[in-house]
C-alpha cells in the first residue's frame, strides 16, 4: 500500500501459475475486469504484469483529491 500526494496505490504480488495478461476477458472470469472497470470509474487504473510459470503482480492506482 502507497499513499503519495496524488493518490493511493495497492500491489499485489503472487508466486503462482501466472498466465497470458493478454488472454484477459477471455472465458467465464469477472475478476480482473471488474477492477479494471472500478478503477477506471474513478480516474484510476489498473496495471496486470504476469506470464505462464512466472506469478501474478497487480497495481491498482486511485488519484486523491483531498475531498470527502
Amino acid at each position: 500500500l502507497e499513499f503519495s500526494d496524488g493518490g493511493l496505490g495497492l500491489t499485489v504480488r503472487d508466486d503462482g501459475q501466472g498466465f497470458d495478461p493478454m488472454r484477459i476477458g477471455e472465458g467465464s472470469g469477472v475478476g480482473l475486469r471488474s477492477i479494471r472497470a472500478r478503477a477506471a470509474r474513478n480516474r484510476g487504473r489498473q496495471e496486470v504484469t504476469s506470464a505462464p510459470g512466472a506469478g501474478t503482480t497487480i497495481t491498482v492506482w486511485m488519484p486523491c483529491t483531498g475531498e470527502a
